[in-house]
């Protein structure tokens, strides 16, 4: 019988130890995703930022060749 109880207080100190494991090993998953999840916001505004300029230069371009067949047809 003594047995048993020592089986189970050692089974509850250590499920206790297991458990502030997990607390922090949760901690520190929760902390990797966070800065996980802020690089991903980062290159998304990186990538639009790309984006807005690629469609500022191809709308130049467009420009410069409507400008150009203009000068074509008036000639």
């Amino acid at each position: 019988m003594v047995e048993s109880n020592t089986n189970t207080g050692l089974r509850k100190h250590f499920g206790d130890l297991s458990d502030g494991f997990s607390s922090l090993n949760t901690a520190q998953v929760q902390e990797e995703n966070e800065k996980q999840m802020q690089k991903y916001e980062a290159d998304i505004r990186q990538h639009i930022s790309i984006e807005q300029q690629l469609q500022i230069y191809i709308d130049s371009l467009k420009q410069k060749m409507e400008d150009m067949e203009g000068e074509q047809t008036a000639l």
